[in-house]
């Protein structure tokens, strides 16, 4: 299997809450080298099975993210009890220009 071309800033071992992003390589005619940032936070405090939430698929429904984003404020470590949690919110800057993907 090759390795993955998205990055993270978050250590997915670590124990506790992290925030940050993941950095998907977006190319367009005038960048070659533009990444789409998708903000994700993960919670990881102990054991059991494995959880991701995932809003945003569509950026103009963007109901769902806002939703995720204030469990995402809210949930601390000592709430969960398990293995990481994903929290991505997938398109973040489609929901903020109104449009049902990236808009270009």
């Amino acid at each position: 299997m090759s390795e993955s071309l998205i990055s993270s800033e978050i250590d997915f071992e670590a124990k506790g809450k992290h925030t940050g992003f993941l950095r998907l390589p977006h190319s367009v005619h005038r960048s070659a080298y533009g990444r789409i940032l998708i903000p994700i936070v993960m919670i990881n405090n102990g054991n059991g099975p494995t959880t991701l939430l995932m809003a945003g698929n569509h950026g103009d429904e963007y109901e769902a993210q806002i939703a995720l984003s204030k469990l995402c404020r809210e949930l601390q470590a000592k709430d969960i009890q398990g293995p990481p949690d994903h929290f991505a919110d997938g398109e973040f800057s489609g929901g903020a220009g109104g449009h049902a993907h990236f808009p270009h």
